[in-house]
């Protein structure tokens, strides 16, 4: 049985208003100096203010391509391709942030517990409990989605994700407890009043390390912190980070020219055969051969275990594929990565328009790409991945293939002659589970946007997808995936797509407007089944989707959902049910294939 339960909204309002805290304050005593940027005004008055966020600790400054401000216990971010949507202006992770850079992440509170301790809240999402005072005051503070009193989702907005337990800070010696966008203290000392739960400082905390590190999100940072006009001289080199093995240290030049693939590959043996677990690339573009992906280290740039490659920004370091190393029928790599390895702060280029198609006959190419099978522990961020060539087969800008344990964060993914970003599993050989991607932005791709292919326990959230060729969002042959906070607009064929059977699908705070033929299609295909690793061929479609909290809005005269089927047409009766108030409103469609 396949059950949808679906609750219009009945206005689609940004993030606006939070629940029990007095708006309209004045800065003009601000004991930062700072004040609040105009683009941030209003989305800050609404959603809470001084006690919320606090004062401002930057000016408005660039990162990662956008516009951010810091305020000491949070960062805005715009993100005007949002516009008409709740997504405008989005909040940083700065709980997950911060406990990764304390190095808190191995600490017993942040291990998964696999079932509640029979107190408060359980959150499966993560293994966490919340209870006790931090769980009254997670349930009376949210961003307001017009929700009556604080609903869970406007909650969520705000934290994120418990992802710890409560336990006591050995910096601070409070109780604490971590969340994705927060860092709840208990303050003992303000027992009886509103204060004895506290928001940590965590803004300032990152504006510190920023700044620390020549990275401050404004000009008040040591000198060259801002991205600059793109110098790729020869003799620049930047500052290496302490324990990094920088590039231009062997040889590489990041002038746009020179072939840089040697040099970068020397730096990573000096690296291991050092002990150190980083490689460095100062700003520049660095020009490497296309390598082939079947025959590790041949000519790709390959990170062993334990190993990071990381940019300077990934407006400031790009890698590009030199145009005349890409091979006709080929299948080609530009980065490969094995288990505990991080890419981060930097673009990839594949450089596809400036390849010499003639005579041409079959090219798939991977830009990033996890090494199959048993990969662990990967992670992706801070990046952009963009014209990426694909004839006459489908490739792919980032590929989690066989992969146990990934985090992907802030990704930017587009011209991509097939799928942005492909979480995927291969039959008969690794199912890949336990990925999290969060804050993604994918358009212009040929095929899909953000697709997850024969995978288990896969969270996808906060994602931008427009102007995809085959879908915004696509889910085939997988189980217990969620999508969830993000928008899926002006595709071809439909916001959200699904192939073959799939189990345990969840949307949560969805907003599929515009696309072309519906704005979900479920599409029956034969294949493997939602256990890939059987490689049990059958006729299948979706087996149970739950759809919550979102707006369904297809083009004129198209339908909210079209089943397209291949053996014998589906009803209600033996593929899904409607089970929430309003469903009856949504138009479906049969179409045989």
């Amino acid at each position: 049985m396949f059950n949808i339960t679906r609750y219009r909204l009945g206005l689609f309002l940004g993030l606006a208003a939070l629940i029990a805290f007095p708006v309209a304050y004045s800065f003009a005593s601000s004991p930062t100096g700072y004040e609040i940027d105009p683009e941030f005004q209003n989305y800050y008055e609404a959603a809470g203010g001084l006690p919320v966020f606090g004062y401002a600790v930057s000016e408005v400054g660039e990162e990662n391509g956008r516009l951010v401000q810091y305020f000491e216990r949070q960062r805005l971010e715009l993100h005007p391709e949002n516009a008409g949507t709740p997504y405008i202006v989005l909040l940083g992770h700065l709980g997950l942030q911060e406990a990764e850079r304390r190095g808190l992440l191995a600490h017993e509170a942040f291990q998964p517990r696999s079932s509640g301790n029979g107190e408060g809240r359980f959150f499966e999402e993560t293994g966490h409990n919340l209870s006790g005072l931090f769980r009254e005051y997670w349930n009376n503070h949210g961003l307001d989605f017009g929700d009556p009193g604080v609903s869970f989702r406007e909650s969520l907005a705000l934290f994120g994700y418990p992802i710890s337990e409560e336990f006591v800070d050995p910096d601070t010696g409070l109780v604490t407890q971590y969340f994705e966008r927060a860092r709840f203290e208990h303050h003992p000392e303000n027992a009886g009043s509103h204060y004895e739960v506290l928001l940590g400082h965590l803004g300032n905390a990152e504006v510190e390390f920023l700044r620390a590190n020549g990275r401050g999100p404004d000009g008040n940072g040591p000198q060259g912190q801002r991205s600059s006009s793109g110098s790729n001289s020869d003799d620049e080199t930047g500052s290496t980070p302490a324990g990094a093995v920088n590039v231009r240290d062997h040889g590489a030049r990041g002038n746009g020219s020179a072939d840089d693939t040697d040099s970068i590959k020397r730096a990573i043996e000096r690296a291991q055969a050092q002990g150190q677990s980083q490689v460095y690339l100062p700003e520049g573009t660095y020009m490497i051969r296309a390598g082939t992906y079947w025959q590790p280290s041949s000519t790709e740039i390959e990170l062993p275990n334990g190993m990071s490659l990381v940019g300077a920004g990934r407006d400031r370091t790009t890698i590009k594929v030199i145009p005349n190393t890409i091979e006709n029928h080929a299948h080609q790599v530009g980065i490969v990565m094995h288990s505990n390895t991080r890419v981060a702060d930097l673009t990839f280029d594949g450089s596809k328009d400036q390849v010499n198609r003639s005579g041409f006959g079959t090219v798939g190419f991977q830009g990033i790409r996890v090494q199959p099978w048993d990969s662990r522990n990967i992670t992706i961020e801070n990046i952009r991945v963009h014209d990426i060539i694909g004839i006459n087969r489908e490739s792919f800008g980032t590929m989690l293939n066989g992969v146990t344990g990934g985090t992907l964060r802030n990704i930017e993914a587009h011209d991509v002659e097939g799928t942005g970003i492909h979480i995927d599993g291969d039959l008969n050989q690794s199912i890949t589970r336990d990925v999290r991607l969060t804050g993604a932005r994918v358009w212009s791709n040929t095929w899909a946007g953000v697709s997850v292919y024969g995978a288990r326990d896969v969270v996808v959230e906060d994602v931008h997808a427009y102007w995809n060729d085959r879908g915004g969002l696509n889910v085939e042959w997988s189980e217990n995936v969620r999508f969830q906070n993000s928008v899926s607009e002006d595709n071809g064929l439909a916001g959200f797509v699904t192939h073959g059977t799939n189990e345990n699908i969840d949307l949560v705070g969805l907003s599929l407007i515009k696309n072309e033929w519906s704005a979900i299609r479920l599409q029956e295909n034969r294949y493997h089944t939602a256990d890939p690793s059987t490689g049990q061929y059958a006729e299948g479609i979706t087996g149970s989707m739950t759809v919550r909290d979102s707006r369904l809005d297809p083009r004129d005269g198209r339908p909210e959902v079209i089943v397209r089927y291949r053996t014998q047409e589906p009803n209600g009766d033996n593929i899904f049910s409607f089970q929430s108030a309003g469903s009856d409103n949504w138009s479906i469609w049969y179409e045989a294939e």
